[in-house]
């Protein structure tokens, strides 16, 4: 609502993976707000979706389905479909490229974020890395001396997980 009314000539974009969770909640608020939806997907949909279970994936569908693009990133150098079939260092490479380009292409990256500092391959805590620090090899992109810098500024909303319910400050607090 503040981006709105200090711009509103701008259009604003959600940029978004659909993962489950807070991706999906964020797409639906931004819909709800009369933003538009683009999708970057870390693969095939054929492939991706086997990481949802039926009603998750119905789910899915739906906001897929309101976007106003959607891209499937390829598989990075070397990989082939048959290693991101199964969970594997290859599968969590390719959503570290999607959160890579997430970082890139965002002016502004949202994080629904426990803050805590992981060392997962293309977890949040990495992404947020990406926008904040700037994205390394193997996943940052062709550069050129005209291309705006790939760091920015993140909007941390503390969220605690399910699975574990501390967060690095209190919870909801925006930083």
């Amino acid at each position: 609502a503040r981006l709105r009314s200090e711009f509103p000539s701008t259009p604003l974009t959600l940029l978004s993976a659909l993962a489950d969770g807070a991706d999906r909640l964020l797409a639906e608020l931004a819909l709800g707000a009369g933003m538009r939806l683009a999708v970057v997907l870390p693969m095939p949909i054929a492939l991706y979706e086997t990481d949802f279970d039926d009603g998750s994936r119905a789910e899915f569908h739906a906001l897929l389905a309101q976007a106003e693009y959607v891209t499937e990133l390829p598989v990075l150098s070397g990989v082939t479909l048959e290693d991101i079939r199964e969970h594997g260092l290859a599968r969590e490479q390719q959503y570290a490229q999607v959160g890579a380009y997430l970082a890139a292409h965002s002016a502004i990256l949202i994080a629904l974020w426990d803050g805590v500092e992981l060392q997962k391959i293309g977890g949040t805590s990495q992404v947020v890395r990406f926008k904040l620090d700037g994205i390394p090899a193997p996943f940052a992109p062709p550069k050129s001396e005209l291309d705006a810098p790939d760091c920015g500024p993140v909007y941390h909303i503390v969220t605690p997980r399910r699975s574990n319910p501390q967060t690095v400050s209190r919870a909801f607090v925006v930083h």
